[in-house]
C-alpha cells in the first residue's frame, strides 16, 4: 500500500516536472465549456497548473491559477443542489481554502475552512470536521503570533524614538537647561539639618552685678593723709 502511494506521488511529480503547464490550463478551460460546465474538475486542473508553474519558479502564474482554482471550487460548492451531496459541498469548500492559502489569501482561506467545517459537522462527518478545525487553528495562531510580534516591535520603536525626542528637547531647550541647573544648584546648597539639644533653648540665668561699697578710712589713715598733703611740694 505504501509502495503504491509512493508510485502515485512519483508519477504526479514527474508529470508536473516534465509536463507543460499550459496543458493543465487547456484541460480546465475545456471542462468549463457549456452546456454543463464542470467547476469541480476545472478547479482541480487549475491547481495542477499552479503546482506546475510553482515548480518552474513562475510564482506570479502559480498564484494566479491557485486563485482561479479556488474560485471554481467555491462555484462547485454553490452549484450543488440543497440537500444533495453535502460531503462534496464541504470538500469543495475545503479544497477552495487550500488553494486560497497557497495563493497567500489567508483571510479567504479561514473563511472557507470555516464553511467546510460547518458542513462536515452538520452532516455527521466529525473526523473531517476535526481535521479542518486543526487547519483553522494553525492558521489563526500563526497570524495572531505574527500580529503580536509586529505590535511589540512597533511599541519598542515608538518607545525608543520617544526617548530620543526627550533627550533632544532637554539638550536644545535653553529654558529647560536653566531649570535643571537651578534644581541641581538648590540641591547642592541646601543646608543640612542641625541637631540641637534642649539645653540650648533655655533662657540664660540673670546674674546680679556686685555692689561696690565705699571703704571707711580709719583715724590713723586720715592722719597720714593730712601729713602727705601738708608736706607735698607745691
Amino acid at each position: 500500500m505504501v509502495t503504491m502511494k509512493k508510485l502515485i506521488m512519483f508519477i504526479l511529480i514527474t508529470a508536473i516536472a516534465f509536463g507543460q503547464c499550459a496543458d493543465f490550463v487547456k484541460v480546465a478551460e475545456d471542462r468549463l465549456l457549456p452546456p454543463y460546465p464542470n467547476y469541480f474538475g476545472a478547479a482541480g486542473e487549475y491547481v495542477h497548473a499552479a503546482d506546475c508553474y510553482y515548480a518552474k519558479g513562475e510564482i506570479s502564474n502559480s498564484i494566479y491559477y491557485y486563485k482561479q482554482g479556488a474560485d471554481d471550487y467555491v462555484l462547485a460548492a454553490e452549484q450543488l443542489v440543497k440537500g444533495g451531496d453535502q460531503y462534496q459541498r464541504a470538500k469543495s469548500y475545503e479544497l477552495a481554502a487550500d488553494a486560497y492559502l497557497k495563493a497567500n489569501f489567508d483571510s479567504k482561506a479561514v473563511e472557507f475552512y470555516s464553511k467546510a467545517e460547518v458542513e462536515y459537522r452538520n452532516n455527521g462527518y466529525f473526523l473531517e470536521s476535526e481535521i479542518v478545525q486543526k487547519k483553522i487553528s494553525a492558521l489563526t495562531k500563526t497570524n495572531d503570533g505574527a500580529l503580536l510580534g509586529l505590535i511589540g516591535l512597533i511599541s519598542l520603536i515608538a518607545l525608543f524614538f520617544s526617548f530620543l525626542a526627550l533627550i533632544f528637547i532637554i539638550t536644545t531647550n535653553e529654558e529647560m537647561k536653566e531649570k535643571f541647573a537651578k534644581i541641581k544648584t538648590q540641591k547642592k546648597t541646601e543646608p543640612g539639618i542641625v541637631r540641637r539639644s534642649s539645653e540650648q533653648f533655655k533662657s540664660p540665668v540673670k546674674r546680679e552685678e556686685p555692689v561696690v561699697r565705699e571703704r571707711i578710712s580709719s583715724a590713723r589713715e586720715k592722719a597720714v593723709q593730712k601729713l602727705r598733703q601738708k608736706y607735698m611740694p607745691k
